[in-house]
């Protein structure tokens, strides 16, 4: 599953967006609520997100997390290696080698956001 990278804890896509913006919402750290955007920065409950269509398919990079901090695939200039979803990023692992048991050792990451 792809998601993002919230002040380094990896939190996982919620398959549901925003009902003002139309961006993914992700769990709230905030015990009141289930979902946050943090596009328009509204915050709902359980039943006030709508699901994500099962088409929608973002753009991720690769992550590897050694216990204390996330490493990316990078190119040779140390930019990100961004792929056009996550189907898309196992298959390049899959061609490097990588069995398709591993995958889990992998994180699909969509957005970081450093607070």
């Amino acid at each position: 599953m792809s998601g993002m990278i919230y002040n380094g804890i990896f939190k996982e896509n919620t398959d549901f967006i925003c009902m003002t913006c139309n961006s993914p919402v992700w769990e709230c750290n905030d015990s009141k609520y289930a979902w946050e955007c943090l596009d328009c920065f509204n915050k709902f409950a359980y039943n006030d997100a709508i699901e994500q269509s099962p088409h929608f398919h973002p753009a991720v990079s690769i992550a590897s997390f050694d216990g204390e901090v996330f490493s990316f695939l990078c190119c040779s200039n140390g930019n990100k290696v961004i792929f056009d979803n996550q189907i898309s990023a196992e298959s390049y692992l899959m061609n490097q080698g990588i069995c398709c048991e591993s995958l889990g050792d992998f994180y699909f990451v969509e957005r970081v956001v450093e607070l």
